[in-house]
């Protein structure tokens, strides 16, 4: 808020969501998908119904320019679209990570923690799974290009990180981890610019590269040397937003973008 931080979620915190038409309605999570939401941005929550119970970190995901959110609790993703109050079932297999297209909310992206990718092109009404390229391990995080809903870039729980981009919708992908650290990758996230740009948070820093790049930049920056856990990419303000293991949050610029500025 203007005036710091506001707790609102005890417990181990896990996956939350902010609506991206009300920035005072926000869902959160904590163990095993245990599911909270406030309307008044963390003044009062109100506890939700999980539909399943959930693994330790239940993926949780919402469609651009509405409320309609999903979660992955044991057994499938579960969609709601009166703010958490009720869910509807849309995929029957246990998931580990979740993305929705931001330009087509109707792509959502699973991974089920071994070497499957599920993708529907019809917002759950239909299925397809591929499998992960050889020597790959199960998808850790998945980002869906802003512009494109069938190119995906993919890291994997790998110990030493493997990226993979496909351009089809999971058909087929082509690995990019170049000279990446050989350590665990864990969140990765794209920005909508022309350049394509790749963020990616590792156990041990963040890696940065683009359609220009033939390879991965260091950009950590004097972060602590600890697990970067989440990266989000704060666009109004060119900020990307890091979440670490242990050393709370941090912020910078994001590379190579000049910072908004005031109109004359």
């Amino acid at each position: 808020t203007s005036t710091g931080w506001r707790h609102w979620r005890g417990g181990d915190g896990m996956e939350g969501l902010i609506s991206p038409t009300n920035e005072n309605l926000m869902w959160g999570t904590s163990q095993w998908g245990s599911i909270i939401r406030t309307t008044n941005g963390g003044l009062s929550t109100t506890s939700l119904n999980q539909p399943a119970p959930g693994p330790w970190t239940t993926p949780l995901a919402i469609a651009p320019n509405s409320n309609t959110i999903y979660g992955a609790w044991n057994g499938g993703i579960y969609r709601s679209t009166d703010l958490g109050n009720t869910w509807t079932q849309i995929f029957f297999s246990s998931v580990t990570a979740l993305a929705i297209a931001p330009s087509n909310p109707q792509y959502i992206y699973a991974s089920d923690g071994y070497l499957n990718i599920h993708v529907t092109k019809d917002g759950g009404m239909s299925w397809f799974t591929y499998l992960m390229p050889e020597g790959s391990r199960a998808p850790r995080s998945i980002a869906v290009s802003p512009l494109d809903p069938e190119k995906i870039w993919v890291i994997d729980n790998n110990n030493a990180a493997s990226v993979s981009v496909s351009t089809d919708a999971g058909v087929s992908f082509t690995n990019i981890t170049g000279s990446l650290p050989a350590i665990a990758g864990r969140s990765i996230v794209v920005d909508d610019n022309e350049n394509e740009s790749v963020y990616v948070g590792m156990n041990l820093g963040i890696f940065y590269k683009d359609n220009t790049m033939t390879d991965w930049m260091d950009i950590s920056n004097g972060l602590p040397l600890v697990a970067i856990n989440e990266l989000e990419i704060q666009k109004s303000s060119s900020i990307l937003r890091v979440a670490t293991y242990g050393r709370g949050v941090w912020e910078n610029g994001l590379y190579n973008v000049p910072p908004p500025c005031s109109a004359p």
